[in-house]
């Protein structure tokens, strides 16, 4: 087994290298007629009246606990890090963004019987979809995604990218905020997300550009995961040093309430954790894993239920402790599948343009799509809110069925991709790569537009990678010069 050195980061010798076999504990087609029969199953559980909070939570478990039951026979067989394929972080992602509330029964369906079978059975396929996807082939990775794969970060390398990252993603709010010390804590205890001086409209300007330098923030807390799995202590102080730059940074976007981006940002801190782990885990080392999972959950909790208030009025009531609270998905694809094609016509591949271009500046492009296809407030004439629908209701939305089959094996054949970053031996620089785009992924099962969000910090990894080799560079030939 290899061990850490000062200045290396490596995986379990026994870590097998994703990109190069399917040899999982269930093959694809395994995994899709487990998924098929589950789904089959279900939808003969969902009552005549389905409406009720509860009504469809014996459906959502037969679904859920075939989507669990893929990831965890392979934790079985082969331990919890083989296991978390990109793949299967992804047939977890369907559980908790469309099964979760359902199983806990936390709201009513506003919607027919009928679209209440429809998006079941769309859940259904789309994680089939998933799974035959995952045996498809795309290639192999550009040369600037492989150079990171082969980075291998010192800890004064971490130090140096988090402090530089830190700083360029705190500017935006800074200077939206005036460079105003006491106008940021105004903000921050006494406003809402929308009242606070760096809060976005719909339509951005051309503060858009030094808006995108947020996105560097977000690597603070793999960094600092990498600086504790080095240390192997909390009060080690260059980990305290990284988690303070973190806990600095995460109070911003925090206060806007937007929960997608930090959670993935801390769960992508946890497959760094984990990954980097030395040893095999055991079950104190999954306890701690959970733990995480609950507090990085909490945490999410309570940002939903303090988005319209600052800091200063903060509260936590049972629920923040006792309940998953995602956003009712299902209920909006049931709608969805009541709507269209009934009353609206497919739309096609639209959320799919209007996502892909999302990243150009509109002060570039005044005349930038801001249509995006068919969305469920629009149908419901609640204009002045976002609802969520999924990217298995968006992709509904588009060409029904068909459409979600498709993406389904699209997000199959992307995780399979993505999976080569983990290459063997793996870096620091790829671990922290692979968790990135795992997490970016994950998110962008709640809609298609988080492919390209959630992708920015990548971009970012691949900026500051590059700001290190400058570095480097520089220091090379001050060495040489001397």
């Amino acid at each position: 087994m290899t061990t850490f050195t000062d200045n290396r980061v490596r995986l379990a010798a026994g870590t097998p290298r994703p990109a190069h076999g399917t040899a999982d504990g269930l093959g694809p087609v395994a995994r899709a007629v487990i998924i098929t029969l589950a789904t089959v199953f279900g939808s003969l559980l969902i009552p005549h009246d389905a409406q009720p909070a509860d009504a469809m939570r014996n459906s959502a478990i037969v679904l859920a606990v075939a989507l669990l039951l893929i990831p965890a026979v392979e934790a079985a067989a082969r331990g919890i890090k083989p296991a978390l394929k990109v793949r299967n972080v992804l047939l977890i992602g369907v559980v908790y963004w469309v099964l979760a509330d359902l199983v806990q029964g936390l709201y009513p369906i506003d919607a027919t019987t009928e679209g209440i079978e429809t998006a079941f059975l769309a859940t259904g396929i789309f994680a089939a979809g998933l799974s035959v996807g995952s045996a498809i082939r795309i290639g192999g990775l550009p040369a600037g995604i492989r150079h990171i794969v082969r980075l291998e970060l010192s800890d004064r390398h971490v130090l140096t990218l988090a402090t530089f990252c830190f700083v360029v993603g705190i500017f935006y709010f800074v200077f939206m905020a005036d460079f105003s010390s006491s106008l940021i804590m105004e903000a921050l205890l006494d406003r809402g997300r929308f009242a606070a001086p760096w809060a976005r409209g719909v339509l951005g300007d051309w503060h858009s550009f030094i808006e995108q330098f947020i996105y560097f923030g977000y690597l603070l807390p793999p960094f600092a995961a990498v600086m504790y799995m080095r240390s192997r202590s909390l009060l080690n102080l260059k980990t305290i040093y990284c988690m303070l730059l973190s806990a600095c940074f995460l109070v911003f976007p925090a206060q806007g309430g937007g929960r997608t981006n930090i959670g993935a940002t801390l769960g992508s801190a946890l497959l760094v954790a984990v990954l980097l782990s030395r040893r095999s885990l055991r079950t104190i080392h999954v306890v701690m894993m959970l733990a995480a999972l609950f507090a990085v959950q909490v945490a999410m909790n309570v940002i939903l239920q303090n988005r319209g208030s600052g800091y200063g009025e903060l509260q936590v009531n049972d629920w923040t402790f006792s309940r998953i609270r995602v956003d009712d998905n299902f209920n909006r694809m049931a709608q969805t599948a009541d709507f269209v094609p009934a009353y609206y016509p497919y739309s096609g591949l639209q959320f799919v343009f209007f996502s892909l271009v999302r990243p150009i500046p509109r002060a570039l492009w005044p005349g930038k799509p801001v249509y995006q296809g068919f969305t469920v407030q629009e149908a419901l004439g609640e204009e002045d809110t976002s609802l969520t629908n999924s990217v298995i209701g968006e992709a509904y939305s588009g060409y029904g069925f068909s459409l979600v089959l498709v993406m389904g094996m699209f997000f199959g054949a992307l995780a399979r991709w993505w999976e080569q970053t983990l290459e063997a031996p793996p870096t620091s620089g790829g671990v922290m790569l692979y968790a990135l785009g795992a997490m970016a992924l994950f998110g962008a099962l709640r809609g298609f537009v988080n492919i390209v969000l959630l992708s920015y910090p990548i971009l970012s990894l691949w900026a500051a990678s590059a700001f290190f080799r400058y570095m480097r560079g520089r220091s090379a030939g001050r060495r040489r010069s001397a």
